[in-house]
């Protein structure tokens, strides 16, 4: 028996990963990679994250809450060069935490941002849609990692 699927046979957000689907060197598709952030603090975090398709554009999340001691895939896709930015509030106040990877510019509410990847990662000035420059966290998957778990930075003292 063969069973067929077809990306229209899927959820909306999954249809869409299904369409940018890579297909590998083995003539498989490419696994999609997923980034969890967990959270080590005593108080709620927020997380906004972005990375590229295709080195050009970029997308970043809105906010997104975990509660402490919790973990929240906070990306999905196929980034560029297996790379995606991650940048971390305290929920409460809306305090970014420091992270010294680079800086990634976001949202001030819960709102998603895209645009030239130069406007979002380590820019001189953020675009209008995404007027905070967050000290962010990069993570690199590799060749063969389909799952990345990564902690919020210390809170600073």
């Amino acid at each position: 028996m063969q069973i067929r699927y077809s990306c229209d046979d899927f959820g909306p957000d999954d249809a869409v990963l299904c369409r940018q689907t890579q297909i590998g060197r083995d003539g498989l598709a490419v696994p999609v990679n997923h980034l969890e952030v967990c959270n080590i603090w005593s108080v709620d975090a927020e997380v906004a994250a972005g990375a590229s398709t295709d080195f050009v554009g970029f997308e970043v999340s809105g906010w997104g809450r975990i509660p402490p001691t919790h973990c929240r895939i906070v990306y999905r896709g196929f980034p560029a060069g297996g790379e995606v930015w991650f940048a971390s509030r305290i929920a409460e106040t809306g305090e970014i935490v420091p992270a010294y990877e680079g800086n990634l510019c976001v949202a001030a509410t819960n709102a998603n941002a895209s645009g030239p990847r130069g406007a979002f990662v380590n820019a001189g000035q953020c675009p209008v849609d995404a007027p905070i420059s967050a000290g962010a966290e990069r993570i690199r998957f590799g060749p063969n990692v389909e799952n990345y778990q990564a902690y919020v930075p210390r809170q600073p003292r």
